[in-house]
């Protein structure tokens, strides 16, 4: 009986976006819906994700002002919104054998 590499290497551009109280906290939700689009997309068992390029599409700082009760301790909080196109290797077994990807 032969045996057949159930290793397959899949390529795929994804578009993702996240919001955050910072620039870190908003690009690792995106790469979070990243890897959420990508375990929808691929039902078998996925062994490694690696990203080629990443391009930001866009980037934006919203900042508001908010009060306990309206009125008291007033403070400007600050949101990021980014949205990426990432570049992705992505490897994972086919055990089945049938169509891939």
């Amino acid at each position: 009986m032969e045996s057949k590499n159930a290793l397959v290497t899949y390529n795929e551009i994804i578009e993702c976006e996240g919001m955050g109280d910072g620039e870190q906290n908003a690009v690792e939700k995106a790469f979070d819906s990243m890897r959420m689009q990508v375990k929808q997309k691929i039902s078998d068992s996925i062994i490694s994700i690696s990203t080629d390029k990443v391009e930001c599409l866009e980037l934006r700082d919203e900042s508001y002002e908010e009060a306990f009760l309206f009125i008291l301790f007033k403070r400007v909080r600050k949101q990021v919104y980014v949205k990426l196109k990432v570049y992705l290797t992505i490897k994972y077994l086919n055990l089945k054998g049938g169509k891939e990807c």
